[in-house]
């Protein structure tokens, strides 16, 4: 997989690199922390974020134009870190949750994890700049906040919209990376590790315990998965200028949300964009749900961009579908390509939905290579966006 990655770094590529020091404050900052531009090296690739370099070289290939890259990005926050306090204007009933919570955790969070932080310190000195787009890889730890409150998907939309303001841009793209397939694991002698990312020895040790590590049993995290993905994609039919990028068959062994091989998912992630936002033809977006209908032998569902008919891309029977009659308790059932769609076998239900687990291995793919987007939905009321629902914990 490194092998790989290194063959596609082409250093004549006319491709500029920024990254950005973490910095956050109360208030806008005026200017970047530190910084500075990188060519386009080996080395200099290799220190970069791997998903945004292989996404530019595929782009800045296929059109013939310069690409700058800036990675403003910050691990382990939320949403509402990347946001300034009047975000929280009282249009949302968890308004008030998150304003007191701001008030609360900004008096012992230090640095870029706090709430509203990473705004002013990582994206206000920005403002001024002419971006295009921004690719969008967050999600993991709003599953942890309080479930009366889990309103993501209107968040992401709000944060979006005022994203667009301070760029002055209404037309600013975003590419939304799904949610990988993923678990929480149980790390037996999880030891300290001496010397961080500067001992490798000590890094090794640590991935093969992780290599190791045994799932937890179900929580309410792995729930929060099915419902990230379902709310990323919620944000796509909404608003325009928006991409879903699908990874639910970006798994490694670990089911760790960060794979090491960031190589397949960076490429998609530029083709994907290159249909989306720079008009180049061609099948540029996984299939996903259009309609469902009642037949003989069971629901018959079709879909959007499945140009040319969906494969199995193992040659194996179609997997991770289920129906319901009542839409919320769902049974595994039987599906089959047909010329149309995919028909999935059922008697009487009327609910149907497709990879609805924390980690399923997906084999259901459009022309392209690109996987079949998770969904679920009724024939009375289509495609179904909100509502409580049972998962199934895989893998």
């Amino acid at each position: 997989e490194y092998a790989a990655m290194q063959e596609r770094i082409d250093e004549s590529q006319p491709i500029r690199m920024f990254y950005q020091w973490h910095q956050a404050g109360d208030q806008p900052c005026q200017d970047v922390a530190q910084g500075e531009w990188w060519e386009n090296t080996r080395e200099n690739a290799n220190r970069f974020s791997a998903i945004s370099y292989f996404a530019g070289r595929i782009i800045q290939k296929e059109t013939d134009i310069p690409i700058g890259l800036i990675d403003t990005s910050i691990a382990g926050t939320w949403l509402q870190s990347w946001v300034p306090e009047d975000f929280f204007d009282g249009s949302e009933e968890s308004d008030k949750y998150y304003r007191d919570w701001f008030h609360r955790e900004r008096l012992y969070k230090e640095g870029w994890c706090r709430p509203c932080g990473p705004f002013y310190g990582q994206v206000a000195p920005l403002s001024g700049f002419a971006a295009k787009g921004v690719f969008w890889y967050q999600g993991s730890n709003n599953m942890g906040q309080r479930k009366k409150f889990y309103n993501y998907d209107r968040q992401l939309m709000k944060m979006i919209q005022l994203w667009r303001k301070v760029f002055s841009n209404e037309e600013l793209d975003f590419a939304v990376i799904q949610a990988l397939p993923s678990l929480c694991y149980t790390v037996p002698n999880m030891p300290k590790l001496e010397g961080g990312i500067d001992n490798p020895a000590g890094v090794n040790d640590l991935a093969m315990l992780f290599m190791e590590a045994k799932p937890k049993e179900p929580t309410e995290n792995m729930f929060g998965y099915v419902t990230l993905r379902e709310h990323q994609s919620h944000v796509e039919q909404q608003l325009d200028h928006v991409l879903t990028v699908v990874a639910i068959d970006m798994a490694n062994k670990t089911h760790d949300v960060h794979p090491p091989n960031k190589l397949p998912l960076g490429e998609r992630l530029g083709e994907q964009v290159l249909g989306a936002f720079y008009g180049v033809e061609g099948l540029r977006h996984s299939p996903v749900f259009k309609a469902v209908q009642k037949v003989d032998g069971g629901l018959l569902v079709t879909f959007d961009h499945a140009e040319g008919g969906l494969i199995s891309k193992d040659g194996k029977a179609l997997r991770h579908f289920e129906v319901s009659e009542d839409g919320y308790n769902f049974t595994d059932a039987e599906a089959e390509l047909t010329e149309s769609g995919i028909l999935v076998k059922t008697e009487s239900a009327t609910y149907v939905r497709h990879a609805f687990e924390s980690c399923p291995e997906v084999n259901v793919y459009n022309q392209a290579g690109y996987p079949l987007e998770p969904f679920r939905a009724g024939v009375a009321e289509g495609r179904i966006w909100e509502g409580e629902f049972t998962v199934k914990i895989s893998c």
